[in-house]
């Protein structure tokens, strides 16, 4: 089961497992963020598995960004199998995409 929700302070919550059967649900929720521009803020705190598919929807989203914001990913800390699949994607090399702990992560209302 794979289910998203925004916070009210825009930050999208990903819950579950994302796969290539519902990485697009992430590129439509993603979407409005992207148009707006701005830093993009990603919680996978409660995903418990990510493949490439998903990876790669994250991907899309900062690369349609360009220079208008970036995509900031936090809860990573907690997922041995996600934070390797981040490494070999070498995620940390691209230029709009930062991982912070969940310590860092402040959500004000």
């Amino acid at each position: 089961m794979f289910e998203i929700a925004t916070s009210s302070t825009g930050t999208i919550r990903l819950t579950g497992e994302m796969d290539m059967a519902t990485a697009d649900q992430l590129d439509s929720v993603i979407a409005p963020a992207v148009s707006e521009g701005g830093p993009v803020m990603l919680d996978i705190s409660s995903l418990d598995f990510m493949d490439s598919s998903g990876l790669h929807a994250i991907l899309r989203a900062a690369t349609s960004l360009t220079d208008r914001g970036c995509v900031v990913i936090h809860g990573l800390d907690g997922n041995v199998s996600m934070r390797r699949l981040f490494e070999i994607a070498q995620i940390d090399k691209v230029r709009n995409i930062h991982v912070i702990p969940c310590t860092v992560m402040v959500e004000v209302s």
